[in-house]
């Protein structure tokens, strides 16, 4: 007997269609890589960052907070450490600044946001405002952990009409639960998943359950990423079907 794993998405309808998937260059790091770069090089930043966001990306608030708080802590020590007055003026926006900003005020919900722009600051060594946005992104992480939405946040808009679908540039294939193979189960998980800005999916929920292949299918869509839905030329949130096909083959 064979095994394989068909993923297809839908929107906003219970229909599939084929969509064409370009395979990222290269694996996100894992917990496990980012916790031993974090060992070894304890004043990079990135590393607590991308922590971070794999940590809110799974829902793990508690720990997303922890590891954000020590960043904070990086980022104050590096200000410390650094020539430039934490009060000296800054030059203009930059446009990767100004996009970074859009995003922000767009999404104010979304974490990667934050952290993108956090981290846009401090390799600019403006280490005041890269602690101010940081401290923005804690807020919201502990907003999320007690169930609350961001301040001003806007709900996700959902695809259709004026909104465009967002196309996938990245794929995650789900794995095959191993009892389920056992028992022959088969079936389509359909879910709802909201994207944010920068095209992560940051939420992701059944609606329409094969029980022994539910985790499994939220683990895939979990991973995936697409490319921004944007409106009026600012980046949006949106809400999307999506559908994860698990069959088994003679």
């Amino acid at each position: 007997m064979t095994l394989r794993a068909a993923v297809r998405i839908g929107v906003c309808c219970l229909s599939a269609f084929a969509m064409p998937v370009a395979a990222s260059a290269q694996t996100p790091p894992t917990e496990q890589d980012l916790l031993a770069r974090m060992s070894r090089q304890p004043a990079e930043l990135v590393n607590y960052l991308e922590l971070t966001r794999l940590y809110a990306a799974a829902q793990r608030y508690p720990d997303a907070e922890d590891i954000l708080v020590r960043a904070v802590a990086v980022v104050r020590s590096l200000r410390q450490a650094s020539q430039t007055p934490a009060g000296a003026p800054a030059a203009g926006p930059t446009p990767a600044e100004q996009d970074l900003v859009a995003r922000v005020a767009a999404s104010p919900n979304a974490i990667g946001n934050y952290l993108d722009l956090a981290t846009h600051y401090a390799d600019a060594r403006r280490y005041t405002e890269s602690d101010q946005t940081l401290m923005k992104a804690l807020a919201l992480l502990r907003n999320a952990r007690m169930g609350r939405a961001a301040p001003g946040a806007e709900a996700p808009l959902r695809v259709g009409g004026d909104i465009s679908e967002p196309r996938k540039i990245f794929d995650a294939k789900p794995v095959y639960p191993a009892e389920a193979q056992a028992a022959k189960v088969s079936g389509i998980v359909i879910l709802e998943v909201v994207i944010d800005a920068t095209g992560g999916v940051r939420d992701a929920k059944v609606l329409r359950s094969v029980p022994m292949l539910d985790q499994a299918a939220l683990d895939s869509v979990k991973q995936w990423r697409f490319t921004p839905t944007l409106l009026n030329g600012a980046p949006v949130e949106v809400i999307m079907t999506v559908t994860v096909n698990f069959t088994i083959g003679n």
